[in-house]
């Protein structure tokens, strides 16, 4: 027979052990989360940079530009924060 001592050392063991595979999972989620909105902001970036010139791409009348959307969306993407 288990003492109560013996008892809590396996329940905090077992607790442990569920809290860090729940933190693994977040992570893994969590890094590729990250992948896929890296390359779906790329992808963005490339579409709608088009045939700009580059003078135009580093001066903020670039955003007066049909293609501004892309622009937007950077700024977007760049300031939110994720909250778990």
């Amino acid at each position: 027979m288990r003492t109560t001592t013996e008892r809590l050392a396996l329940l905090y063991q077992r607790v442990s052990k569920m809290q860090r595979r729940r933190d693994r999972t977040a992570l893994v989620l969590q890094g590729s989360g990250r992948a896929v909105l890296l390359t779906v902001l790329v992808t963005m970036v490339r579409h709608y940079s088009g045939n700009a010139e580059m003078t135009a791409l580093f001066t903020g009348a670039s955003l007066l530009d049909e293609n501004a959307g892309g622009y937007v969306m950077v700024a977007v993407i760049a300031f939110m924060q994720v909250r778990c």
